[in-house]
């Protein structure tokens, strides 16, 4: 009951036990199994505030629903639960998902994930690269600023981001003045010594030692496509020494004078693919190719001697046609009471044979 302005008792509202009014929000005390919120009883305290014996108290900042004055147990947008409390930023080691602080990877020092890979930054001793944390810096990176940074494209190790900052290269470049260089034409990079060391002498290039090494080579020469080798066409070796030099000659196209399968391109000569002929198969072509030429040769000159020989004896012998004497001759005269006119066929002569012979044109009268 509360005292009205007559002074006689009026009855408080039901939910009251002690009032200054007859409307809900104006108790002072509740009846059991009420809590007082705000001059109202209520039989549950609402979000954001806490029961308290028979009132109902506010949450701290940022809890959106609690059971104590420090203990949250949910939070207001914005805010993310940790450890019972609301906070608007996770600590280190800590990331927020869905109002609560989720804990990073061990490695991470803050972190957008619970994955090793999703750091955004690393405890005083780590390297940060692309979300994960290192203790040093992978290969083809340096240290700056807390994370790593790539080096130039040629290094495999470096001090920092320039060409001549190298402290070791990538694979078939070797260190020079802190650069990393390609070999230069006529060498090959050695895996064992990381260094460049000359091709075989018979080499454009190569991948390696040793003349059957070759990736390349000078003209005449064409790459075999099995050995690795540099050969000359079979067809241009002139000398058994030429042979012996490189191992066995190639059979080349006769349209481009490389071995079957190359291809040809400024001075050098690279085969792309064929089978190789046995060795000694192309050694018997060569020297059986010489043999015909010489028996060639030998009937050609045979040939000539005998028609020359058969040309001298028939002119010794006079059984040439050319060389019989076609002159006029004189007929001889028999007696006889008849006369009777002979002629004779006049054969063509030369203008030589003419002037010598002219005084032979004369037609004789036998009587």
């Amino acid at each position: 009951e509360y005292s009205s302005g007559d002074a006689q008792c009026q009855p408080c509202h039901s939910s009251c036990l002690k009032c200054v009014g007859p409307a809900d929000t104006q108790c002072l005390h509740c009846i059991q199994n009420r809590f007082l919120l705000i001059s109202k009883c209520v039989t549950a305290c609402p979000d954001g505030h806490f029961a308290r014996g028979a009132l109902c108290r506010p949450c701290p900042h940022g809890c959106a629903t609690c059971s104590s004055k420090n203990t949250c147990t949910s939070c207001s947008d914005k805010y993310f639960l940790h450890r019972s409390q609301c906070v608007p930023v996770c600590p280190d080691g800590y990331y927020g998902s869905h109002g609560s602080c989720l804990s990073c990877d061990a490695a991470c020092q803050t972190c957008y994930g619970t994955g090793r890979n999703q750091c955004a930054s690393c405890p005083p001793e780590a390297f940060l690269l692309r979300g994960t944390c290192y203790n040093f810096c992978p290969d083809g990176y340096y240290a700056k600023d807390k994370s790593c940074t790539l080096c130039y494209q040629n290094c495999a190790t470096c001090n920092g981001p320039g060409l001549s900052e190298c402290t070791s290269c990538r694979e078939f470049l070797t260190l020079k003045g802190g650069m990393c260089l390609e070999c230069q034409p006529g060498q090959y990079f050695n895996e064992s010594s990381h260094k460049c060391e000359s091709c075989h002498s018979s080499c454009l290039t190569c991948s390696a030692n040793g003349k059957n090494s070759c990736s390349s080579c000078e003209s005449p020469w064409s790459l075999h496509p099995e050995s690795g080798s540099c050969r000359l066409c079979c067809t241009e070796v002139t000398n058994t020494q030429e042979l012996l030099d490189h191992q066995h000659c190639c059979d080349c196209n006769p349209n481009t004078g490389l071995c079957y399968g190359a291809s040809s391109g400024d001075k050098r000569r690279i085969a792309l693919s064929l089978p190789q002929r046995n060795p000694s198969i192309q050694k018997q072509s060569y020297f059986s190719s010489i043999s015909s030429l010489i028996a060639i040769i030998c009937f050609v000159n045979l040939v000539i001697f005998g028609a020359g020989f058969i040309i001298l004896q028939a002119r010794s012998t006079g059984s040439l046609c050319w060389s019989r004497d076609y002159s006029y001759r004189k007929l001889p005269v028999r007696s006889s009471n008849m006369s009777e006119r002979v002629s004779l066929t006049l054969t063509p002569f030369t203008e030589e044979e003419s002037e010598d012979e002219a005084e032979n044109e004369l037609l004789y009268t036998r009587t």
